[in-house]
């Protein structure tokens, strides 16, 4: 007679679960993640909305394996929807961590986590609305200029361009006689036409530096440096970022994640702001998301 896999006591033949084990761990399997939901959108911690998760998880049963993977899914998914609803101030920062360190997670996993990635990020996006910088000290490194200071660094950035690629379409003056299934058969000659179409096309691959001056990209084959008051026009990517200066537009995607697009886009909007408004640049951006940016070989 095999044992319940939830309370370890007998549960008949051929059974390996009691219906009551089972119903409340579907319930607590439910309930637990919509306490720690309830939780950080009220701004508690984990101490406060304590007794009743350990409850929940007592009655479901529920494994130590079980609830950081449903503790993991919340952070990430309402985190992420916080920080994006508005920079992230102090206080809100310093009450996500505050949650994360009663979770006993560490911070190396918040920042893998992409609630915790965008947590930080939007936090950086307040300082640099609030003339409170704390300049990037990462592992990118540029040649910058004295009257600049360095905001953020990322690499594993791919660098797209339109291009011009030509396209060959046949053209055909006979009938055409349907022999089954979508095929044709072409009567008459043919004539073939070459065409010029844009496409976006990956060009580089590098690292980028934004500073409170300039954006700057080092690629394996290009670099350039672009200043924040002379873009005229910034287009948010779901994974990147596209910049309209002088010369050809560019796309800059984000290859390690690819939700970067809403943090570019508001990042380099407010520092070109800051630029040519200084006395402005506290109002506070909307932060938008658009479609992904394609790209092809």
């Amino acid at each position: 007679m095999a044992s319940c896999r939830f309370c370890g006591k007998k549960a008949g033949l051929f059974k390996h679960e009691h219906e009551e084990c089972a119903l409340d761990h579907s319930e607590a399997m439910r309930n637990f993640p919509l306490s720690i939901e309830t939780a950080l959108t009220s701004g508690k911690t984990i101490a406060e909305a304590g007794s009743g998760l350990d409850e929940i998880a007592e009655k479901g049963r529920l494994t130590s394996t079980e609830k950081w993977q449903l503790f993991t899914e919340v952070w990430n998914r309402v985190v992420r929807v916080i920080a994006m609803e508005s920079p992230l101030s102090p206080d809100q920062y310093s009450a996500l961590e505050h949650f994360y360190n009663e979770s006993k997670m560490s911070a190396d996993a918040v920042q893998s986590t992409a609630g915790g990635r965008a947590a930080i990020l939007s936090f950086l996006l307040w300082t640099v609305y609030h003339d409170q910088i704390d300049p990037y000290r990462g592992p990118v490194n540029f040649n910058t200029k004295d009257d600049e200071v360095a905001v953020f660094g990322m690499a594993n950035i791919y660098l797209l361009e339109e291009r011009a690629q030509r396209v060959s379409n046949s053209v055909y003056g006979g009938l055409s006689l349907p022999i089954g299934h979508g095929i044709y058969y072409h009567m008459g000659r043919g004539q073939s036409q070459s065409v010029s179409v844009q496409v976006l096309k990956e060009i580089d691959y590098g690292d980028i530096l934004i500073t409170t001056k300039r954006l700057y990209f080092g690629g394996t084959s290009k670099s350039f440096a672009i200043e924040h008051k002379k873009a005229l026009r910034f287009e948010p990517f779901s994974d990147g970022v596209g910049i309209s200066a002088t010369g050809k537009p560019k796309i800059l995607r984000c290859a390690a994640f690819d939700d970067c697009g809403w943090f570019l886009y508001n990042l380099l909007t407010a520092l070109a702001a800051r630029e040519s408004k200084p006395r402005e640049v506290k109002n506070v951006l909307p932060i938008r998301v658009k479609a992904q940016s394609e790209g092809g070989a």
